[in-house]
């Protein structure tokens, strides 16, 4: 689909790929939802990195969207968080992007009590950290940890 929209948008001249064909045979699985003791497992996890899933899980945000959080889209008060960003990467480099892929993306998602208490109420910038801006392609995201940014260098580890 990529392609297809680069041909579209005039980016490139052809699709390099409208002549690929899948295999045949290739093993087909099909997607789970996790049981109760893996949701249990999850909410019970909320610190630093843990956060992140916990987020997902309790808002169904996609992971880049939940990158893209700040304490701007996000108010704990009124419990709701107003998706209309997300986070793409430059290979390992994750850049802010201020818009969402659809129109019909940008949504506005009340949040749970136990989500609102596991949020650190003094958080400033994006709930799962960039430093700056985001659009400096060198930032790292990180997350935090009892409201305070856990270092890049720990991160990185």
């Amino acid at each position: 689909m990529i392609f297809s929209y680069a041909v579209l948008n005039e980016i490139i001249d052809s699709n390099p790929i409208k002549d690929a064909k899948l295999p045949d045979g290739l093993s087909k699985t099909k997607r789970t939802i996790p049981d109760t003791d893996d949701l249990k497992e999850v909410n019970k996890h909320t610190e630093g990195f843990d956060l992140l899933p916990f987020f997902i899980l309790n808002t169904g945000c996609r992971k880049s969207e939940a990158l893209a959080i700040t304490d701007k889209t996000i108010d704990l008060k009124n419990k709701k968080v107003k998706i209309k960003n997300h986070v793409i990467h430059d290979g390992n480099t994750p850049v802010f992007e201020p818009v969402i892929k659809t129109e019909s993306a940008e949504r506005e998602i009340i949040l749970p009590d136990r989500l609102v208490d596991a949020i650190s109420k003094n958080f400033k910038g994006f709930l799962f950290s960039m430093d700056g801006d985001g659009k400096n392609r060198s930032q790292n995201v990180h997350s935090i940890k009892d409201g305070q940014n856990i270092a890049k260098n720990t991160v990185s580890r």
